[in-house]
């Protein structure tokens, strides 16, 4: 049972830690291999490199203001918003906490709110529906969802981010459909609950595969896809929950936070910050 509804602590928040934890790491399975295909590193880069530096983050606001500034002009400025979605995303990796001894990232306040800054301009860059679609940010937002997902505190919010990080970078391997961004996006349909659809793209990125890293994928993809199982069947199973909360007349999720109702899908007794990515 992933939480009790009849425990005291029924009104904290729920939070995906656990299941963040087997997403990083299923993440980094494939794109740290093969590369995410968008030009900019690939997702292990984002979560173990870089990030807790708040003074760099404030550099990105000068940069912020303008873009801004030109959606005053024009809110359907495709360029700006482009300019907002890729701005919020690298702002949001510099505010990340990290872990001074594993080098562990995870989502902060600040870092959550960038990076939904992030998917609102990305929303809004799609309603302008431009002729050709932005790899690249597809990309880049596809990488903030992940950490949306990640501090999500209600199952029908994380469903939302990680299918949000699916359809992100299904656009960036249309643009550019590579062996990196076709495993990628495996790997992200996965989490999104759509097997088919991600077998259908482990299948193309295996089709561009060379000989000896055929192997390595096939494995990379079969791993990936039993977690992300796991993670379907909590956050599926923690929605009904809610439901039948709210049915009831409680809240899934609300109060003060603290304490993790989630199990953990790789078996570990530790958080984003314990050992268990490193076993």
């Amino acid at each position: 049972m992933l939480f009790d509804l009849q425990s005291p602590r029924r009104r904290r928040v729920v939070k995906f830690v656990y299941g963040g934890l087997a997403l990083l790491l299923g993440a980094g399975l494939i794109a740290g291999t093969f590369g995410s295909g968008g030009g900019n590193g690939s997702i292990l880069d984002t979560i173990f490199g870089g990030g807790g530096n708040s003074t760099a983050s404030t550099a990105f606001d000068d940069q912020i203001k303008q873009a801004e500034a030109k959606l005053t002009v024009n809110p359907q400025d495709p360029q700006a918003l482009l300019s907002l979605v890729t701005l919020h995303v690298q702002k949001g990796q510099q505010e990340l906490n990290v872990d001074s001894s594993t080098g562990q990232q995870s989502p902060t306040v600040d870092s959550t709110t960038d990076f939904q800054k992030a998917a609102d301009s990305w929303a809004a860059y799609l309603k302008t529906k431009p002729n050709k679609l932005s790899g690249t940010a597809a990309q880049q937002v596809a990488q903030g969802y992940l950490f949306l997902a990640e501090s999500s505190t209600t199952a029908a919010a994380a469903d939302a981010n990680l299918k949000g990080a699916a359809d992100a970078q299904k656009i960036a391997a249309e643009q550019t459909p590579t062996l990196g961004s076709l495993s990628t996006l495996a790997q992200y349909l996965y989490f999104a609950g759509d097997t088919a659809a991600a077998d259908q793209a482990g299948k193309e990125a295996l089709a561009k595969a060379s000989a000896s890293q055929k192997t390595q994928l096939t494995q990379s993809l079969a791993q990936i896809k039993k977690v992300a199982a796991q993670i379907r069947q909590q956050i599926d199973t923690a929605a009904k929950q809610e439901k039948a909360q709210a049915k009831a007349g409680g809240t899934a999720a609300g109060g003060t936070a603290g304490g993790n109702p989630f199990q953990n899908p790789l078996g570990s007794s530790g958080g984003l910050g314990g050992s268990g990515l490193g076993q």
